[in-house]
């Protein structure tokens, strides 16, 4: 009974979510956590991690794992500032991965 009262309130959530976007209201779910900023700093972080990726499905290197670097240092960044332990572990590791990556191309 309780997964049906939470997924209904979800549901809810949601519609209330796309009425604000019609009344060009600030959405909720974008500005989620942190301050304005850091949303900024994350969706900076999103568009380099996605340049990155892109380069790499049209084989374009080095500058592919330069983007995905960066992307995920600032993504390593953001899950320091929020204390989000999970989210600054994979970054981490992705940039550990990248720095390796960057390390065998040029020596």
């Amino acid at each position: 009974m309780d997964n049906e009262r939470s997924l209904a309130k979800e549901i809810t959530e949601g519609f209330e979510a796309l009425k604000s976007m019609r009344n060009n209201e600030p959405v909720a779910w974008i500005t989620k956590k942190g301050t304005r900023e850091m949303t900024l700093v994350k969706w900076t972080g999103t568009i380099l991690c996605l340049i990155g990726i892109f380069l790499t499905s049209i084989n374009v290197y080095p500058s592919n794992i330069w983007f995905g670097v960066v992307g995920s240092a600032i993504w390593a960044f953001a899950g320091i500032y929020q204390r989000d332990i999970p989210l600054f572990l994979v970054e981490a590791v992705a940039v550990a991965f990248y720095a390796y990556g960057v390390i065998t191309y040029y020596f």
